[in-house]
């Protein structure tokens, strides 16, 4: 099969406030779009379930006392530092969304499942999740799950599936449109914000048919938007270092021993009250992180959520798994991490949430 670039032009940058963004379409033209959904045919997915999940890359490689959890060409934008972001008005709030069509069964978020994509020649997935917005099409992940540092291009074939379940699509696949981050990341490979927001396309899902010959094909059926089918999680920012948080993700990765306590088939999740870190491989000097959680590689772009109710399986999104840790030594990750949550946010969520989908 031809290769397919998404997003074939480095973005466009302009600094709003405090905040750098850049955007850098994905999928954009029909063309485009029906070439990604070509590619993610059922068989492809259930093999993608046993792919790499991505893990984080620092730029330039270098060694780290962290290990990441999940997995530019701005050299010319001035980089913004937090100081700076906090001069914008904070904290900042948007409520979550209920889907309108009805909604899942289960106690695990419906919001909440995988980005599937492929960077270097080879497939990957992320944990993510969706978001509240203005267009009813927005995913949240981590930065890593979607621009890829060392070679400074988004990934390629990138989509969403929520709610996910091995092998099948209950709530559609959701192709990416446009991509918005931090110019930090993108150019600087900044773990300080590693987040990324992702306005999707319509769904789609696919539905086995037996042909004349009694052979099994596939049918593209649409499924409309997705914050109709799966609601949204609230977003908030500027909440401080320290708060309640509840972090979700597919981890499947091995623990540093070697062990492997996951399959990155169901979702998992931990919970703990947050405090600052950093880790100077990955530029991050203003991390948040959750005590005693094990995640692995896989969990990367699953969401934080603060206030989160069992109930309606909503809250708000404050963090993006990002790194995991093994401060112990003994040979088991005991704490993830995230960017914190800062104004920027705000400007990066504004930009991803106006996007039209067509």
């Amino acid at each position: 099969m031809p290769a397919f670039t998404t997003g074939a032009q480095a973005g466009t940058a302009a600094a709003s406030g405090a905040a750098a963004l850049v955007t850098v379409p994905l999928a954009t033209t029909p063309s485009q779009v029906a070439a990604v959904e070509e590619y993610w045919k059922p068989d492809r997915l259930a093999k993608a379930d046993d792919s790499t999940p991505k893990t984080a890359d620092p730029k330039p490689a270098a060694t780290s006392s962290s290990r990441p959890a999940s997995g530019g060409q701005v050299a010319s934008l001035t980089p913004v530092r937090a100081a700076e972001d906090s001069k914008r008005k904070v904290p900042w709030t948007v409520q979550p969304a209920l889907p309108t069509k009805g909604g899942g069964t289960g106690s695990a978020p419906q919001t909440v499942g995988k980005v599937f994509f492929r960077t270097g020649g080879k497939e990957y997935w992320c944990s993510a999740t969706s978001v509240r917005a203005q267009n009813r099409s927005l995913v949240a992940t981590a930065g890593h799950c979607a621009f890829d540092v060392r070679s400074g291009k988004p990934v390629e074939y990138w989509v969403f599936v929520p709610n996910y379940k091995p092998g099948s699509q209950p709530d559609g696949i959701y192709v990416g449109h446009t991509l918005a981050m931090h110019s930090d990341f993108q150019g600087l490979a900044d773990y300080d914000y590693d987040y990324a927001f992702i306005a999707v396309h319509r769904g789609f899902r696919w539905e086995a048919v037996k042909d004349a010959k009694g052979q099994t094909t596939y049918k593209k059926v649409s499924v409309g938007l997705l914050q109709d089918n799966v609601g949204g999680q609230g977003i908030t920012a500027g909440r401080g270092a320290t708060v309640a948080a509840r972090a979700f993700g597919f981890p499947a990765g091995p623990q540093p021993d070697g062990s492997r306590p996951y399959n990155g088939h169901e979702l998992k999740t931990c919970a703990g009250t947050t405090r600052k870190v950093s880790a100077p491989t990955y530029q991050v000097e203003n991390g948040i992180a959750i005590k005693n959680c094990a995640f692995t590689a896989g969990a990367s772009g699953g969401p934080w959520l603060v206030v989160y109710n069992s109930g309606t399986r909503l809250g708000f999104l404050n963090g993006i798994n990002s790194l995991s840790w093994n401060r112990k030594a003994d040979g088991k990750n005991d704490e993830i991490s995230s960017s914190y949550f800062g104004a920027a946010v705000q400007v990066i969520y504004n930009r991803a949430q106006s996007v039209a989908i067509p």
